[in-house]
């Protein structure tokens, strides 16, 4: 594993920890339907914030144009804004007590964005180093906050309005310690205020990438959410809340092959730019992460086995079909990862949001077709069906025609 590698794997993990960490909290000390409330906010906000946030960290390492970095930060300025719209008018559908959770959540998925586009912009200036410092310290933060409000109330609205306090004054102290001594001294010309008609010059360019890339992403959210919307209403928010702590297992594999193409499209990009990238070297780097695939599913299957019935109860105790689907779910991801990699470095953005489209529907008609009589393991097989679509549609969309 290359030292960028192992920097955003860090991230990455400390991400993770703020997380589950977060969500274990609420299970423990709210219940299991405070914890399935919570699931089902997230489900419904992140395919919204995934969207709202364009893709934008891929957008920067990748773009055949590259712009200013305030011009990054303005484009995601205007779509977070959008999401937050978005998201009032899907909490008018419900309840005030879910209306507000899902306004909370949306707050933290918008500190979550713009740490999401300074770790590209890291990224793009060889500093990942300073990665683990940014996500690092909102961990913390979301930590302490939790768990001093789960002291003080037993309402989950007050536990994430806490949360949400803390994170977003962690992000922004930690952005004018991290980010902006390094902006400073790489990049001061950016520091100056380009003319308006210049700026949405830029926009457009960068939206135009960032549109598609972030409805390809959404879509991901999206189809793991489809199977949870289903669950609530078919087995209740309990097995929503199940369903979640298994997806923790997978997400933690998920972590770890992230962090790696991230670090590699880097490198890949100055492949394709040399000489080109080729079906077979696509799968022989998807080859060389599966044994890291295989380490940590078998590690993160270890401990749910061991923690989730001690920490949430003997229902969350995982059941050998479970443990079989989470990590059928977790070695195919280092296929879909490196399939989905080359379409940005080719510069395929709208070639992207096919093949997650394809994932999508794939997911929606198995959710019809099982989740009714097979509960939370029918729930798993939606999901790797969608994976396994995902990784066929782009492998064909990126080497089955010549580009």
């Amino acid at each position: 594993m290359t030292s960028p590698a192992r920097w955003l794997l860090l991230s990455n993990l400390s991400r993770y920890v703020g997380q589950f960490g977060l969500f274990s909290i609420i299970a423990v000390t709210l219940g299991s339907n405070s914890a399935g409330q919570y699931a089902l906010a997230l489900a419904i906000t992140a395919p919204v914030f995934v969207f709202a946030g364009l893709g934008m960290r891929t957008v920067l390492l990748t773009l055949a144009q590259p712009q200013a970095l305030r011009y990054y930060s303005a484009t995601r300025l205007l779509s977070l804004t959008a999401g937050l719209i978005l998201v009032l008018g899907i909490g008018s559908f419900f309840g005030a007590s879910f209306a507000v959770t899902l306004l909370l959540i949306s707050l933290l998925k918008c500190a979550d964005s713009f740490t999401e586009l300074n770790i590209g912009v890291l990224q793009s200036l060889s500093r990942e180093r300073r990665t683990v410092f940014l996500t690092g310290a909102t961990s913390v933060a979301t930590i302490f906050a939790a768990v001093s409000a789960s002291f003080l109330s037993d309402d989950l609205n007050s536990t994430l309005l806490a949360v949400a306090a803390a994170t977003f004054l962690t992000t922004f102290a930690v952005y004018w310690v991290a980010m902006r001594p390094v902006l400073r001294r790489v990049a001061p010309a950016d520091e100056v205020q380009g003319s308006l008609s210049t700026t949405i010059r830029a926009v457009r360019v960068i939206a135009r990438a960032g549109v598609p890339t972030g409805f390809s992403a959404a879509l991901i959210p999206l189809m793991v959410g489809i199977p949870q919307y289903a669950l609530t209403h078919y087995w209740g928010q309990s097995a929503v809340a199940q369903l979640a702590t298994l997806l923790y297992l997978q997400l933690a594999v998920e972590l770890v092959i992230n962090s790696l193409s991230q670090a590699w499209l880097v490198r890949g990009k100055q492949i394709f730019d040399r000489a080109g990238l080729s079906l077979r070297s696509t799968l022989g780097v998807a080859l060389s992460w599966q044994k890291w695939a295989v380490a940590v599913s078998a590690a993160s299957i270890a401990v749910g086995l061991l923690l989730f019935p001690a920490l949430f109860g003997d229902a969350f105790a995982p059941t050998p079909v479970e443990i079989a689907l989470v990590a059928a779910g977790s070695l195919c991801l280092p296929f879909v990862y490196a399939s989905l990699i080359v379409l940005p470095i080719k510069n395929l953005y709208r070639e992207s949001m096919v093949s997650n489209l394809v994932a999508t529907v794939t997911c929606l008609a198995a959710t019809a077709a099982i989740i009714p009589t097979m509960g939370v393991s029918g729930a798993l097989v939606c999901i790797l069906l969608g994976l396994l679509a995902r990784a066929c549609a782009a492998l064909t969309l990126a080497f089955g025609t010549s580009r």
